[in-house]
């Protein structure tokens, strides 16, 4: 099947605040998305999007080996819309949004 990807681009920066026990970080991106109006489908809905992200960090034990970091990312995607033109005829108006939380614990030797 042929797509016809257009070229595209993304913008991202990050920071990260470390103090002697806690690191914070956030972050944002934007992403433009390279799919052009008739290959938006259910199963590649495709838009550009927001992400922003926070994070926690916390060292702790024996010379602070051990830490355990906290985040969260939203993704603020793009309503986007077949505009009547899909190939297959999967017309429609494709809405998301994305809602991440993690954590990890590492331990370093």
């Amino acid at each position: 099947m042929v797509e016809d990807y257009d070229d595209s681009w993304q913008a991202r920066f990050g920071a990260e605040h470390r103090l002697q026990a806690y690191t914070y970080r956030f972050g944002y991106y934007y992403d433009k998305a390279p799919a052009p109006t008739e290959s938006v489908t259910p199963l590649l809905p495709d838009a550009s999007r927001h992400g922003a992200s926070l994070g926690f960090g916390r060292s702790f034990g024996t010379d602070n080996r051990w830490t355990l970091d906290l985040y969260g990312l939203g993704l603020f995607v793009q309503d986007r819309s077949t505009d009547g033109v899909e190939r297959n005829n999967y017309n429609g108006t494709y809405k998301s949004f994305v809602n991440i939380a993690g954590f990890s614990v590492a331990y370093r030797w």
